[in-house]
Parts: structure tokens; sequence; C-alpha cells
């Protein structure tokens, strides 16, 4: 598996915050993604690569954007997300940074693709943003859905709860289906 595969490679540290780490997430990812067997998935929100890595097993190509300033040009890491997948030979993942939220809108009104997995800014904002920008696609994963704990429900959770039909919630991420021309 590819989750023991990044562990061998750059111990479990690196796996931290990452969409795999959490209550088996890496399992249930890729659980979502094969059931709905996606030609093409655009991700927002790379961060160190893991989940691009997981979703790439299940489709023929993963788009996947993040900002030329996000967090792991902002920690400074040492360890890429291209030399992350080279290591893992995975050669399905197209990388885009890009420089904001404005930047991104234009970059994907010229992608084509059939599935969107938003990881990126989890601020309400954010995700209505993002929302906004992919769901023409009609089929939208988002992670960090979280409702087990009432004290910290978070902005995914409650942008997702307004969208009434469509979600099916599976622990940690929702998938929405909705209308491509909505």
């Amino acid at each position: 598996m590819i989750k023991q595969k990044i562990i061998d490679l750059y111990g479990e540290k690196y796996l931290r915050k990452s969409s795999a780490n959490i209550r088996e997430g890496d399992k249930i990812l890729a659980e979502i993604i094969g059931k709905e067997n996606p030609d093409v998935v655009l991700e927002i929100g790379t961060y160190k690569g893991v989940g691009s890595a997981i979703i790439s097993q299940h489709c023929r190509k993963v788009i996947t954007i993040d900002l030329v300033n996000g967090k792991v040009e902002l920690n400074q890491d040492q360890a890429t997300r291209q030399c992350l997948w080279e290591k893992l030979g995975i050669k399905n993942i197209d990388f885009r940074q890009v420089k904001n939220d404005t930047h991104k809108r234009e970059l994907i009104k010229t992608l084509k693709f059939d599935m969107a997995f938003i990881d990126g800014d989890h601020s309400s904002a954010g995700v209505v943003r993002d929302f906004n920008m992919v769901k023409h696609c009609g089929k939208i994963l988002f992670h960090d859905y979280d409702c087990s704990d009432r004290e910290n429900r978070n902005e995914v959770y409650e942008f997702v709860n307004t969208l009434k039909e469509g979600v099916e919630v599976n622990d940690i991420f929702a998938l929405w289906k909705g209308d491509r021309n909505g």
C-alpha cells in the first residue's frame, strides 16, 4: 500500500496532517475513489502529495493544485511532492502551482476532470469558493468533514451540510454528487 511505502521512505511523521493518516483515511479515500471510478481527478490542496499518490492508483490522471507559497513552502520542508511521487514510481500526477484564487479559477476553467477532491483552504469562504469553481464536474469529495465532536465542528462540515441533497458521508470524507449544470 502507498501509505506503508511512504512510511518506509520518510517515516510516519511525513503523513502528519495528510488525508491518509487520520482514522485510516488512506483506505477510505482509496475506497471512495475506486468506487466512483473517475478518469481524471482534480485535487485542490496538494500539501505533501500523499492524497495525490493515493488517488493516482484509482484513476488515469490526477491534476493537483496548490499555492506557490503553500504550507510545504512556508515550512521549508525538505522532501518535495515530486520526489515522493518519483520514489513511489507514480507518473500520472500533473502538479500545478497557482499564485492566488484568481489564478486558480482561471486555471480550473482550462482543465477537464470528472471528479474533484477539495482539501485546500478550510475556511468557510475557501470551501465555498473551491466548490463553486469545480461543481460543474458533478462529483466532489471533501476532506476534513468531521462531525464526531460537536465542540470542534469546522467550516467544511458546516458548508457540506448546506448542500442538503446528494451527500454521502464516510467518516472524515463527504462525497457530493450533484447537478453538473448547477
